[in-house]
């Protein structure tokens, strides 16, 4: 696969990705294949899988092991059931163990019932290590200490709010949550063929047009920088984030492409791989498992967090969130 932190593969795949779903004259997106497109990219995923890979590229752990059930473990006294994963979290010049278990739910909550429960808690127990639940809800990623299971009469129950207010996967994988400045502008300027406009300050009626790409660039604070000078990271973290477009008149022929952040919306930082499979990989269906045994991913989101703060300093990000749960697990006390 390319190497997404190449400069001038990132100029070829931003100029293949913005005039492609740019409608002429009215300066729309075509959010819909966008959206199908990412929703084929998602649907390739086995949950666990998807959690495996969205760890390993995050780059905040020592180390994630998929614990197999296969053979059958032997009869045991206590009936224990072994979690998805174990992972070696850093946390504060520590390694922190931690055992979880992946579920995919776009349900209100999830309903585990108690013989489920007690048997991955007995082995946690056993281990005397720390049980976690990673949920995937919809699209977003939720990791919850089980201890916020309750119980309801018979079965125990997690729901949404209770995880969203609990997520640790900033503070285990730090999947932050960014905000770009909506204020930086990624321009596109193009001409028209075979049209001359007849008001230079209205932009062309609706309708298909062909147009010729003369050059890209990004607007900042009052400067403007070509691709080529902006750092590999805060492209595809611009390319991340929900995005507004519209077109205006420079000349007689020629136009600006003009994509703006959305204001007051934030992705988290794990949103930045799937932007990368979105650009890197063309075909219908993906063989995830295939792709992970090629090698590691060539970005990780450690230098996506380094590259925050210089972001900060060239009017690229606004802000970053680093959620920190309402209950501080013992593990990270």
């Amino acid at each position: 696969m390319p190497d997404p932190l190449d400069s001038k593969e990132i100029a070829k795949l931003a100029f293949g990705l913005y005039p492609h779903v740019f409608q002429a004259g009215e300066g729309q997106i075509d959010g819909e294949a966008i959206v199908e497109r990412l929703k084929r990219i998602r649907a390739g995923f086995v949950p666990e899988t998807e959690f495996f890979s969205i760890v390993s590229w995050l780059g905040n752990c020592a180390g994630i092991f998929r614990l197999d059930q296969t053979p059958m473990p032997i009869d045991v006294k206590v009936e224990m059931r072994a979690p998805d994963f174990v992972t070696f979290v850093k946390h504060n010049e520590r390694v922190v163990p931690l055992l979880i278990e992946v579920k995919k739910s776009d349900e209100e909550k999830l309903v585990w019932s108690e013989a489920y429960l007690g048997s991955l808690k007995a082995f946690a127990d056993t281990l005397k290590l720390p049980f976690l639940v990673a949920w995937k809800w919809r699209d977003i990623w939720l990791l919850v200490d089980h201890s916020h299971f309750k119980k309801h009469t018979t079965a125990y129950h997690l729901t949404k709010e209770v995880a969203f207010t609990e997520n640790l996967m900033s503070m285990a994988f730090g999947n932050v949550h960014i905000q770009m400045d909506h204020e930086m502008e990624f321009m596109i300027e193009a001409l028209l063929i075979d049209y001359t406009l007849q008001n230079t300050t209205t932009i062309p009626p609706a309708g298909t047009y062909q147009i010729q790409i003369k050059g890209a660039t990004f607007r900042s604070n009052g400067k403007v920088l070509k691709i080529s000078n902006v750092e590999p990271e805060l492209f595809f973290l611009f390319l991340t984030a929900p995005s507004e477009n519209r077109v205006e008149m420079i000349s007689e022929r020629a136009i600006e492409i003009i994509y703006n952040p959305e204001a007051e919306t934030s992705f988290s930082l794990s949103d930045v791989l799937l932007t990368f499979l979105f650009m890197t990989h063309q075909e219908e269906k993906l063989d995830w498992d295939k792709i992970l045994r090629e090698g590691p991913f060539s970005s990780s989101g450690t230098q996506f967090r380094e590259a925050l703060n210089r972001g900060f300093e060239n009017g690229f990000v606004r802000y970053v969130f680093e959620q920190v749960p309402q209950t501080m697990p013992t593990c990270f006390s």
